[in-house]
């Protein structure tokens, strides 16, 4: 049993390196094709050590890449140095690079022997568990699960099937297929034809109704530095309501998280101004913002609702669920936050709201809420859709990450739980990108980056339900005796 080498060690991080490239903002969805086949067969002949290694080596490449704009935030507003701001992600890309090396421990500890169960089975399986401890671990870093990647290729067709979890496993077991190709030749052409098998899926789960929404979506472009700087406090609102004013005509309008810097109840004659204006033109605007109970000294970060009905402290409004660790909460607080300002970035101690909530209520329309990290919770956004809702929408302020492609990668993750629910999503931020996706996962329009202005749309509203918003992951279980025939054939 052959050593790593470093050269072979550097070929397989190359491999995971250029997987993220799968991803927006290149969108070359197919070099997963050729990087898990050439990275499956480096694990060859290797220990079950060895396959953890290599699969370490392998996903450090993947995600010290693909999520190196954590750092930004870090080195722009965490009071931090450069390099230190890079320490931190590259121990983030660290842990996350753990979870393929469980791939690679488990495929050579329990299937060592190049058979179908090997690369058709338990490969898929394992990557799938994988990615679900990723998103459960530590609250989940669901970022960058591979069927993500797939929104416009066939595999994408098994998104309002079974959601990015299916669509990461049919890929991965057509991986596998490739891989397996290389011993038994037949297996390469059945991976050409899982591929065209897929493309031939149903793709109209639902069906527009001949009804539309009006929509408009303000970017207000505040720099991150002035965010919560109360001299900005003032022109940031008036800003938001200038830019407002000329489509106060729509069904709904979406300012973005935090759009009003300050708590709801010290807004209260600002919001019972756009209240009265939402109430004469008889239309919706939501906004996020904090609100901070006194009686609790309790931070929630929240959506409301200004439609003429709106009170402080009303039902029609959704508090965030799934927080983002270091900045809404910092885990181990009381160790952490003596360490460095990075652990105290302003607003970094919320509380979290319920699982489920019920849709906000827009005038004759219902709308699914998600605030920016937790649109990355497939499983969470599903929970929070019926049959019913008529809208999704999910608010984000990513200008923490500045020019990076994490909010690139942000707004195809919301693209795919458009396509995941067969829903429309209207995504409101603050310096980008702001888009409206349609039922499909397409993109409509979409604003500039680091521009104030506000997009307008009418988004056809559909009916029906995708297989996955009705029945979720219930496919999954077809994978106990899946598994169970692979075990007793792992050696043949």
């Amino acid at each position: 049993m052959k050593k790593i080498g470093i050269g072979q060690a550097l070929w397989v991080w190359v491999l995971g390196a250029i997987s993220h490239m799968a991803f927006a903002p290149y969108h070359m969805a197919f070099v997963l094709l050729i990087t898990l086949p050439l990275w499956l067969w480096q694990l060859q002949d290797k220990s079950p050590r060895q396959g953890a290694w290599l699969g370490f080596y392998f996903g450090f490449g993947f995600f010290v890449t693909g999520v190196a704009w954590v750092h930004v935030a870090i080195a722009t507003y965490g009071g931090m140095p450069l390099v230190v701001s890079m320490a931190i992600m590259a121990v983030l890309a660290l842990y996350l690079a753990l979870y393929p090396a469980l791939v690679g421990y488990l495929l050579n500890r329990f299937f060592p022997v190049l058979t179908w169960p090997r690369y058709l089975v338990a490969l898929p399986i394992f990557w799938m568990v994988s990615e679900w401890l990723r998103g459960w671990v530590l609250t989940g870093f669901p970022w960058l699960n591979l069927g993500v990647s797939q929104l416009d290729t066939p595999f994408g067709n098994y998104l309002p099937i079974g959601s990015e979890a299916l669509a990461g496993f049919m890929l991965v077991l057509c991986a596998g297929a490739l891989a397996y190709g290389r011993y038994k030749k037949p297996w390469a052409l059945a991976a050409l034809g899982l591929i065209g098998f897929s493309a031939l899926l149903p793709k109209d789960w639902v069906h527009e109704r001949g009804q539309e929404m009006s929509v408009a979506l303000v970017q207000g472009n505040i720099p991150q530095s002035l965010k919560w700087d109360p001299s900005a406090l003032a022109p940031t609102l008036y800003k938001y309501l200038d830019l407002s004013r000329p489509h106060m005509d729509a069904d709904l309008v979406l300012w973005p998280e935090g759009a009003i810097p300050d708590v709801e109840e010290a807004e209260q004659n600002f919001l019972d101004q756009l209240n009265s204006i939402a109430a004469f033109r008889n239309n919706n605007l939501v906004t996020g913002i904090i609100d901070y109970r006194y009686h609790t000294q309790r931070y929630y970060n929240t959506a409301i609702v200004l439609d003429g009905h709106y009170h402080y402290g009303d039902a029609n409004r959704y508090v965030k669920h799934h927080l983002l660790p270091i900045g809404e909460f910092v885990p181990f607080g009381d160790l952490l936050r003596p360490l460095a300002p990075f652990f105290n970035l302003p607003m970094s101690d919320f509380s979290e709201g319920p699982y489920i909530q019920p849709n906000l209520k827009l005038g004759n329309f219902r709308g699914a809420m998600a605030i920016c990290y937790e649109v990355a919770f497939s499983e969470q956004v599903r929970a929070n859709v019926d049959k019913d809702t008529d809208i999704l929408m999910t608010i984000s302020n990513d200008a923490w990450f500045g020019d990076s492609i994490g909010p690139l990668q942000h707004l195809q993750i919301a693209q795919t739980r458009a396509r995941e629910l067969g829903r429309p999503m209207v995504r409101a931020t603050n310096d980008g990108v702001t888009a409206t996706i349609d039922a499909e996962g397409h993109i409509r329009r979409e604003l500039p980056r680091f521009v104030a202005a506000t997009l307008t749309d009418q988004l056809p509203l559909v009916t029906g339900q995708t297989p996955y918003a009705r029945f979720g992951l219930l496919w999954c279980w077809l994978l106990v005796p899946l598994g169970a025939i692979a075990w007793r054939f792992r050696l043949h």
